[in-house]
């Protein structure tokens, strides 16, 4: 669309005749003839009359029907190729942002991934630590894991019968499983004396944190990549150039 067919459109739109118009801009209405059929571009003063008359602002012209106007006539009147540059610093501005976005959203999204295939955050191997029983305070840590060699050193039948019984009647196992090594062994103290709880293997324990986390960190990087190439126009043009 033209500049003078806008502004015949937005004319009839108001149901005014060329000479209301032309009464209430000012001007002659052969002349605002020719404007409306492109045979002559209205200067500064002439563009901000027919606005007054029309009872529109820049901004109400330009967001009415400048986008259908030919930019090449817009930057040729003062008042609308200032908005036109505005428009266009406003959308620069805004396209830089959302590259920022992209990119922090791109970095996020790679460093979640990471964490959560190295199971960084949220870790699956699970170290188990065992317990034989509980021991007495007046006996030493060694009292489960030395028991044979105390029962072989007992002098008689009668109390090697009583010290193996007395061991299978006190060994009751619990296991705590952590995901942080404690070390080869802990104690833990409770009624009637204490526990060691000594390293015996680790197991792999799949979480659906990590999963989940996965499927945030790829999600991400889609959104990311998306906004990314969205805002870089010379990412699309190598686009377009590859399809």
């Amino acid at each position: 669309m033209s500049l003078g067919n806008a502004i015949k459109n937005l004319r009839q739109k108001y149901q005014l005749s060329q000479p209301e118009l032309a009464v209430r801009a000012g001007i002659e209405q052969s002349y605002l003839s020719k404007i409306e059929n492109d045979k002559s571009m209205p200067s500064e003063d002439i563009f901000e009359r027919l606005l007054s008359a029309l009872d529109l602002t820049v901004e109400q012209f330009m967001e009415s029907v400048g986008h259908h106007i030919d930019s090449s006539q817009l930057l040729q009147i003062t008042q609308t190729k200032r908005y036109v540059g505005q428009q266009h610093r406003l959308v620069q501005q805004r396209q830089n942002r959302m590259q920022i976005f992209a990119i922090v959203l791109i970095a996020f999204g790679c460093a979640l991934f990471y964490c959560a295939h190295k199971t960084l955050l949220f870790p699956e191997r699970q170290y188990v630590y065992e317990s034989e029983g509980v021991i007495k305070d007046s006996e030493p840590d060694t009292f489960f894991s030395n028991w044979r060699q105390m029962i072989t050193n007992a002098s008689n039948a009668e109390k090697f019968d009583d010290l193996v019984a007395t061991i299978h009647q006190r060994t009751k196992k619990e296991y705590i499983y952590s995901y942080e090594m404690l070390g080869v062994q802990f104690t833990q103290h409770e009624e009637g004396g204490r526990r060691i709880y000594v390293y015996n293997t680790n197991i792999e324990h799949p979480r659906v944190i990590n999963g989940v986390l996965t499927f945030v960190a790829i999600f991400t990087l889609v959104i990311g990549s998306l906004l990314l190439v969205r805002n870089f126009p010379w990412l699309r043009s190598r686009n377009k150039l590859i399809n």
